[in-house]
């Protein structure tokens, strides 16, 4: 499998930390905790990182979203900022990302932080 190493984290995830030395990126470091002064809406896209497997599979990796609670936080009142007025009865979360946006958008709605009272 190789040479699993501390020393050059993989760049993209805060939940595995731990490479092989051929799979390091060698790409623009990125401050995924930090949150600019001014907030304006979808700031937090430039979080979500390209991936690629092979020339017929590619999406887009959430993960550095989720590592900074201010983007996630602000990513899921946009989300559900189109429903402020409507009664929510059911949030489904699908697919890997859908786990985690839909377990964060059930506990912003059921805070009570979406109504417009």
């Amino acid at each position: 499998m190789g040479n699993l190493s501390h020393s050059q984290p993989w760049m993209f995830s805060c939940f595995f930390p731990l490479t092989t030395q051929a799979a390091v990126l060698q790409l623009p470091q990125m401050d995924v905790l930090a949150v600019p002064a001014d907030r304006q809406k979808g700031w937090y896209l430039s979080l979500i990182a390209p991936n690629t497997k092979g020339p017929e599979f590619a999406w887009l990796d959430p993960s550095r979203l989720y590592c900074n609670s201010q983007a996630l936080a602000d990513c899921v009142q946009d989300l559900i900022s189109q429903f402020h007025s409507d009664p929510i009865d059911l949030v489904a979360g699908i697919d890997a990302m859908g786990f985690i946006l839909g377990e964060k958008t059930k506990s912003f709605i059921l805070s009570g932080k979406n109504s417009s009272d």
